[in-house]
């Protein structure tokens, strides 16, 4: 067998333990129960990056992996706790500060070997078919750089953030002031989201998906250097996917398989998760900030020299009223 795993799983967790293992049991069969995958990708490895969560989860995952088979459990130094026993391989690194989504992902993504890496929230579901679909889909078209599926929240309405199109003003625009809700299959106003695609059935490319799950060829993300860590929380994949794109590494989206998203319980600002996350109300104030800085951080880089200063002038503005709407959103809960 090829020294170099064909498959990595890079699970960063923060404050979402009781999501976490329930994301590690969707992925049983992929640990060898399922005949399908047994020729193909079990010999995964899935890595588990702890970004400093008030109560981690070493001692319950120990017990987990216990339950299903696991018999050595040794501290590598740098490289955390390994868990390993019949089909499993198992990393856990606890990291000793939050570093963000972009810098803990990097951490993980370092200790991984597989020649695909998939990057996953703690707060999913995944099937089996969609795991498999997506690493098959990958590993036979080779110009592709990053597979995702359908996310889908527990509602089962689409996550959106899975099906998007590069945030310039336009488009920006176009979102927040209700058109592309008017309008959400105009190629003219409906940009954000792509709309005019999301009714195919068919993988087609899109121009960002979502972090929650993005299976990425590692020469790609190679490539581009993997995250860029100027970004904290949010933004980070939208940056990911548009380093792609400059770099001729197409992203497939696959409307055929799904996984589910409980987006949010990290941060606790979307509604639908709200209940069931256990961020401070101070945490959340900070993360309502990092949604904003996403967006000024993304325009410096890519638009701020493209369009006159009018509209650059038009964006701040914008951002500023964007940021204390989202503040005061917060503290009135």
């Amino acid at each position: 067998m090829n020294e170099q795993k064909r498959l990595s799983i890079v699970i960063l967790h923060y404050n979402a333990d009781q999501f976490l293992f329930t994301s590690l049991a969707s992925l049983v069969d992929f640990s060898g129960k399922s005949p399908r995958l047994k020729a193909d990708i079990r010999p995964a490895e899935i890595i588990i990056v702890d970004n400093n969560s008030p109560l981690p989860v070493k001692k319950r995952l120990v017990k987990y992996f216990r339950e299903r088979g696991a018999r050595r459990f040794a501290w590598q130094g740098k490289k955390g706790w390994r868990i390993a026993g019949p089909r499993l391989d198992i990393k856990y690194l606890p990291l000793e500060e939050n570093r963000g989504f972009a810098a803990g992902n990097n951490v993980g993504v370092q200790l991984a070997r597989g020649k695909t890496v998939l990057f996953l929230n703690p707060d999913t579901v995944v099937p089996v078919r969609t795991l498999w679909t997506a690493w098959h889909y990958l590993i036979t078209h080779p110009r592709v750089g990053a597979v995702t599926p359908r996310l889908e929240l527990a509602n089962g309405r689409l996550d959106d953030a899975c099906h998007r199109g590069f945030p310039t003003p336009w488009r920006a625009f176009c979102h927040f002031s209700g058109l592309e809700r008017l309008f959400p299959y105009s190629h003219w106003f409906a940009g954000y989201h792509l709309g005019w695609l999301l009714k195919s059935r068919r993988p087609h490319q899109i121009e960002a998906a979502s972090g929650a799950f993005l299976l990425v060829r590692r020469q790609a993300g190679e490539a581009i250097g993997w995250w860029d860590e100027d970004y904290f929380f949010y933004g980070e994949d939208i940056e990911f996917c548009y380093q792609l794109y400059h770099h001729h590494w197409p992203v497939v989206f696959l409307p055929q398989v799904k996984i589910i998203h409980y987006r949010g319980v990290a941060s606790g600002l979307k509604k639908h998760s709200r209940r069931l996350a256990k961020t401070s109300s101070a945490g959340r104030v900070k993360v309502a900030r990092a949604s904003v800085a996403a967006m000024r951080i993304f325009y410096r880089k890519h638009y701020q020299s493209r369009y006159p200063r009018w509209v650059s002038w038009l964006m701040v503005v914008a951002w500023w009223l964007l940021e204390k709407y989202r503040v005061w959103r917060v503290k009135q809960r």
